[in-house]
């Protein structure tokens, strides 16, 4: 649909006419610029709360959790835009970043925020990054299978690894006595 702008027209000239007709307004952009932002921020902080919730059960009593992010396993995700036939060789993690361990859980393929059970279990000190990559990064957890997290979850990875850094190490006997 034109939009056309209201000129005033002094003569009764087709030109004229055609001119007024042929002139548009020009289209505005909706810049969404940090309203955008605000609302993505709103919703991975909604997403983060929902999977510390969902990942609580699967915890041993008074395990806190630190960070959390959802990751998969399998071939490159990038070669999704090649073929879709990556989709039936993934397979979906919660990976929990708790004050005593790094605790990988298994997911569905449907709802892959909701996990089904623990898979593994990884020492605190086990680092995760460094994250690298425009869209996919590569986890250094130790197993056959590489796995993949999304860059939206880069500053997880980057936060557990630098209060995996910042804590002490563990008295050993503090624990005994």
């Amino acid at each position: 649909m034109r939009r056309l702008t209201r000129l005033k027209i002094t003569t009764g000239d087709p030109k004229e006419l055609r001119l007024a007709e042929s002139v548009r307004k020009p289209r505005t952009r909706r810049i969404q610029g940090s309203l955008g932002s605000r609302r993505y921020a709103l919703a991975m902080a909604a997403l983060r709360a929902k999977l510390r919730e969902r990942v609580q059960p699967f915890l041993e009593p008074g395990e806190h959790v630190e960070q959390v992010f959802l990751a998969q396993t399998g071939p490159n995700p990038n070669l999704v835009f090649l073929t879709y036939l990556v989709l039936f060789f993934s397979k979906y993690r919660v990976i929990a970043v708790t004050d005593r361990s790094v605790v990988v859980l298994g997911a569905g393929v449907w709802r892959q925020s909701f996990p089904k059970g623990v898979i593994e279990r990884l020492p605190r000190g086990t680092g995760l990054g460094p994250t690298s990559g425009a869209l996919w990064s590569a986890l250094n957890l130790p197993g056959d299978k590489k796995t993949w997290v999304h860059r939206r979850f880069y500053h997880d990875v980057e936060a557990a690894d630098a209060s995996r850094a910042t804590r002490p190490p563990a008295d050993p006997d503090a624990r005994s006595g």
